[in-house]
């Protein structure tokens, strides 16, 4: 546990570039401002709507008016106040942060929304201010035509220096099941294609279409958020061995399409964007639906203040709280600046490789980066029946959604209790490490290295497989002070902290020696409930194994 003396908040923002040449000049939905009220603001909870009536403190209402409040709108509008506690597929009991109070308020068109976010968060009763931040998807769509090396090389690369996932390897093991559901939250997907569901939407589910506020997450737009999700959901799960078409990394699965951009237009102005409020509610939408995996092919940079309060933060929190394994891709322009939100905590951060097995030249790296995998001209699905190329982080995340995907299958199989934090784990530490001769280990650029799905499925159905809660816990040292000056990774406020140090031994034996060194991690699942430790993990993970000659 640890208790923070002095806080300097990090600064952030989910927000990049324009979309139509007759978009606003707004990197946020103009006239629309976020806030997260205490419970005690508002004279009933639950409200579905607000208007100033409904607002008790004199001091907030009387500042929203000055800055032409009509009414407002709440943002997650399924979640209600005592769904902070959930129970989880597995039994366990969790606490959720409360998003009940969570309001879009509707203000004068012209307001500075920035500065009017920081005033709010001076007055009483607001915990937390912001915009409406628009975030784009990460992926890229090259057209050159020296480009085009193949077809599906990500997934089995005959003919070139096998940079692929080994899914065939993996389908040797595995090729899922039919209850385990990835969600993916994007610009839709065309559930009509023929490669993608039978007809009958037994593989695509029932979604949401949060970004136009219906239920239907058709992908029908026109800018960039075109065919972005029918490429995502053909990666992870494409119809395969059915004789057309291309295949995914999953051969049964559900897919839960949950569209979070949509058309607005306001005055002269009409733009498609995704944003945080659409972003956060179809995030949350997954988890209440009993979404496995959350695909999140998209994101943007830090430019706002970094709050624990951002309402997607929040929502990707909850999902992982739940057991949720949540994949972000880590954005396209060759820069260590945190992409978020796969520089959250919680995410598994994905950078991009080529068809050479190296680090795709736009991919982006840094601290948190977690692992990389094909993201070059790969062939999948597209709208209305078609087929095309797909790059990017947003085509190399699926990828890792897929094999995710697989494990909980071989998982569920075998009858094991895997949590999400184990699933990441076994992404890791099974990836090829390909850059090792540069950077051997763990390496900004490629993080453990490119996944690799038949490594993983052959570690799951190795002998002597062994999941335990024994173990000894004794305190080694108290008031340790440590200062953070940034470490975003941790997810921690710079400040200066005094904190418990736990070591944790576990002890296994085996009636037979393994061959070579076993593959081993933890799965810690120990909080705080100090601030600023709400819900977070903080375990420095050291294994060492002993042999002994039997």
């Amino acid at each position: 546990m640890c208790k923070k003396m002095i806080g300097v908040a990090l600064i952030w923002a989910i927000i990049i570039g324009s979309i139509g040449a007759q978009e606003p000049p707004y990197n946020y939905y103009p006239g629309v401002v976020l806030v997260k009220f205490s419970r005690d603001v508002l004279s009933q909870a639950n409200l579905p709507t607000i208007t100033s009536d409904d607002i008790v403190s004199d001091e907030i209402r009387t500042f929203l008016e000055g800055h032409g409040f009509i009414s407002g709108e709440k943002m997650f509008e399924h979640f209600e106040p005592e769904d902070t506690l959930w129970v989880t597929k597995d039994g366990r009991t969790v606490k959720l942060i409360d998003l009940s109070t969570y309001y879009a308020l509707k203000v004068d068109i012209n307001a500075d929304i920035l500065a009017l976010s920081d005033s709010l968060m001076q007055i009483e009763g607001v915990l937390w201010a912001g915009p409406n931040w628009k975030v784009e998807p990460a992926g890229v769509f090259p057209n050159d035509p020296y480009f085009q090396n193949g077809y599906q090389w990500g997934l089995w690369d005959q003919y070139g220096v096998r940079a692929d996932i080994r899914a065939p390897e993996a389908w040797d093991f595995q090729k899922g099941r039919n209850d385990v559901i990835i969600a993916v939250v994007d610009g839709g997907v065309d559930y009509n294609h023929e490669d993608l569901d039978p007809g009958d939407r037994s593989r695509v589910i029932q979604g949401i279409d949060t970004g136009n506020d219906d239920d239907d997450p058709m992908d029908d737009l026109t800018g960039d958020w075109k065919n972005h999700g029918t490429s995502v959901a053909g990666i992870i799960g494409a119809m395969t061995d059915n004789n057309q078409g291309v295949a995914g990394v999953m051969w049964n699965l559900k897919i839960m399409p949950i569209k979070v951009a949509g058309e607005h237009s306001i005055g002269p102005f009409h733009w498609e964007a995704a944003y945080e409020w659409d972003i956060a509610e179809g995030i949350d939408w997954a988890r209440e639906n009993g979404a496995d995996v959350i695909n999140l092919s998209l994101g943007g940079y830090e430019e706002w203040w970094y709050f624990w309060d951002d309402p997607v933060k929040h929502a990707v929190a909850n999902a992982f709280n739940v057991g949720i394994v949540v994949v972000a891709a880590m954005g396209n322009d060759n820069t260590s600046q945190v992409h978020y939100p796969a520089g959250y905590f919680e995410t598994i951060a994905v950078g991009a490789t080529n068809s050479g097995d190296n680090r795709a030249s736009f991919s982006n790296y840094g601290h948190y980066i977690d692992v990389v995998s094909p993201g070059v001209l790969h062939f999948t699905t597209e709208r209305n029946g078609q087929y095309g190329y797909f790059s990017g982080t947003s085509c190399a995340t699926p990828f890792v959604s897929g094999l995710a995907g697989l494990i909980i299958s071989e998982a569920r199989d075998q009858g094991i209790n895997f949590y999400n934090e184990d699933v990441r784990w076994l992404i890791r530490l099974t990836a090829d490490d390909i850059n090792e001769g540069d950077y051997p280990g763990w390496d900004e650029y490629v993080g453990y290295g490119r996944i690799n799905a038949g490594r993983a499925m052959q570690v799951l159905n190795l002998p002597y497989q062994i999941s335990t809660t024994q173990g000894v816990l004794s305190k080694i040292y108290s008031n340790f002070k440590t200062i953070f000056l940034n470490a975003p990774r941790y997810d921690l406020p710079a400040g200066t902290y005094w904190c418990d140090i736990y070591k944790l031994e576990v002890n296994e034996t085996f009636s037979k020696p393994y061959a070579e060194e076993p593959l081993v991690w933890f799965s810690f699942r120990g909080y705080s409930a100090a601030n600023p430790n709400d819900t977070k993990e903080y375990l420095q993970k050291e294994v060492s194994i002993s042999s002994v000659e039997m």
